[in-house]
């Protein structure tokens, strides 16, 4: 009998009963790797101020430009023009980098003088471009494997890529050509016989018709942007560029310039400021002395300002409204910019705002 109930005495500590669960562990532990978290803001390839693109088309909005820094770990990205690093606070964000990360230069990949908000690594003591591996070991990227740091979606080949984008050289352009028209910026080139052909490369280039040509190169006929010679009534809004310089320009019978709701202090801003027309850049135009002056000594000293100034007594035009009559032998087809310069600023003087003539709305 003794052997009989301690068998079943040791069957029941043994054998849990049919109702009762084991106790619980809780949820299982993944030994492989810790949790990284969501991977860190990539502006990618989204079309907005501060992503990356690979060419203008890749950005948006119309008034933005796929343009590179000039600093080692630059990546184009879309953006707007500036006058200091104020305006690229939006750029930054954008980016998802800092404003130490940012700077308000002439980007490497353009031949013009405007500057740009534009990624630059370190430029104020911030995170410095990656120099790859370090010698203690390799990063830890987002998959958990051991190897170089995952530095997100790369641009493709640089700023330029298929007929109608910004370049800087031929090899831009996947073979292509890059080259000027008339007017503008490098753009890759699309051949044509004629200017219809050029529907698409205008598209691309964001540019009416009436601003395309087929033009003849020396290797053969290629899309390009030509100037349009302005006339009587056609109007240039000044965009302001720097010390609040506004007013629109109207080209009248005469002809003459009329300034309209036109803003700059001549009592405190420029030394030798003057109005001027241009036929592309004005800055550009000043460098290779070819600015036309229509109204000089557009300054004031101390001693007062000049008789003819058009916003006498102190030179404060504050809304104002004159007319200016165009130098005696300039022709239309001399200019189609109208520019405030500052010919004593920088090495051959700087613009303070600058537009360009557009035909008359119907």
């Amino acid at each position: 009998m003794r052997p009989l109930v301690l068998a079943m005495l040791m069957t029941v500590v043994a054998c849990p009963g049919g109702g009762d669960n084991p106790a619980d562990a809780g949820a299982s532990i993944d030994a492989s790797r810790p949790d990284l978290g969501p991977p860190p803001f990539d502006a990618g390839f989204a079309g907005t101020l501060g992503s990356l693109c690979s060419q203008t088309a890749d950005c948006l909005d119309h008034r933005q430009r796929c343009y590179v820094g000039t600093a080692n770990g630059s990546f184009p990205r879309c953006t707007v023009d500036c006058n200091d690093l104020e305006d690229c606070i939006d750029f930054a964000q954008g980016a998802s980098i800092s404003l130490d990360d940012t700077d308000c230069a002439r980007p490497a990949n353009s031949s013009g003088s405007r500057r740009f908000c534009v990624q630059s690594p370190g430029r104020g003591g911030g995170t410095e471009p990656d120099a790859g591996v370090s010698d203690g070991g390799e990063g830890l990227d987002a998959a958990g494997d051991v190897g170089p740091l995952d530095a997100g979606p790369q641009p493709d080949l640089g700023p330029g890529q298929v007929p109608g984008t910004y370049c800087t050289r031929a090899d831009h352009c996947r073979g292509q050509r890059c080259l000027a028209g008339e007017t503008g910026d490098p753009r890759c080139a699309a051949s044509c016989e004629q200017a219809v052909d050029c529907v698409d490369w205008a598209t691309i280039a964001q540019l009416d018709m009436d601003r395309v040509g087929c033009l003849e190169h020396e290797t053969g006929r290629y899309c390009g942007e030509v100037r349009r010679v302005p006339s009587v009534g056609w109007n240039a809004d000044l965009v302001t560029r720097l010390h609040g310089v506004s007013g629109r320009v109207r080209i009248d019978e005469g002809p003459a310039l009329t300034f309209r709701r036109f803003h700059y202090d001549g009592s405190a801003h420029g030394l030798d400021v003057v109005l001027a027309l241009s036929l592309g850049d004005p800055e550009i135009a000043a460098a290779e002395g070819r600015l036309i002056v229509v109204k000089g000594r557009m300054t004031c000293r101390i001693q007062g300002c000049p008789d003819d100034h058009p916003c006498l007594p102190n030179g404060n035009c504050n809304g104002a409204q004159f007319t200016v009559p165009m130098p005696e032998g300039v022709q239309f087809q001399d200019f189609d910019h109208v520019t405030v310069f500052d010919r004593a600023a920088g090495a051959n003087g700087t613009a303070f705002a600058t537009g360009e003539f557009q035909p008359s709305q119907p």
